[in-house]
């Protein structure tokens, strides 16, 4: 009897196998564990600008899965408009917590009492060479006593954060908040 309803159950999983691995076939990402078929993405609204002059509010120093947003941002937008042969100016001001991603390692531990190091020193520097102007605020750096000899090297000081930003968009350029 045990036997016999082995095989019953066994032969009735096969059924309902052969009835429902086409129908799961049929539907993508309908079966459990296997991944959907995706259709290609399509740009529904493609962007191309003839021109990009951008300010990056740096202050408030956002994070996404521990990287900065806005160094993220600026070498997504840096890169993307060299890609597209862009004419641009992307100017980062950098101040409060944001203000110690442009320092070099040793005011970096200074500030942050650590012996890391300026951990995002690198992105900085490949901003720099993607010719994207880095501001920093005296005005904050006077409150850290910080002088220029801190700074990694290209990072250029603004008497004032909230100054240059307006001065920028004055100009034309677009503000992005980071």
């Amino acid at each position: 009897m045990k036997q016999t309803g082995r095989i019953a159950t066994l032969a009735a999983a096969l059924l309902a196998l052969a009835v429902v691995l086409p129908l799961a076939a049929a539907r993508p990402g309908s079966m459990p564990g296997k991944e959907a078929r995706r259709e290609r993405l399509r740009v529904d609204l493609p962007v191309r600008l003839a021109k990009a002059d951008v300010v990056f509010d740096l202050g408030s120093a956002r994070k996404m899965h521990g990287k900065p947003m806005g160094l993220m941002a600026m070498m997504g937008l840096a890169e993307q408009f060299k890609k597209d042969g862009t004419p641009h100016s992307l100017v980062g001001i950098f101040y409060g917590k944001s203000g110690a991603w442009v320092l070099r390692n040793e005011a970096y531990n200074r500030l942050k009492g650590v012996t890391t190091g300026n951990p995002h020193r690198k992105l900085v520097k490949k901003l720099e060479k993607l010719g994207v102007q880095l501001d920093v605020c005296a005005v904050w750096m006077h409150r850290m006593h910080l002088t220029h000899t801190d700074l990694l090297h290209g990072v250029k000081t603004t008497n004032n954060a909230y100054l240059r930003i307006i001065q920028l968009q004055q100009r034309g350029y677009v503000k992005m908040e980071m």
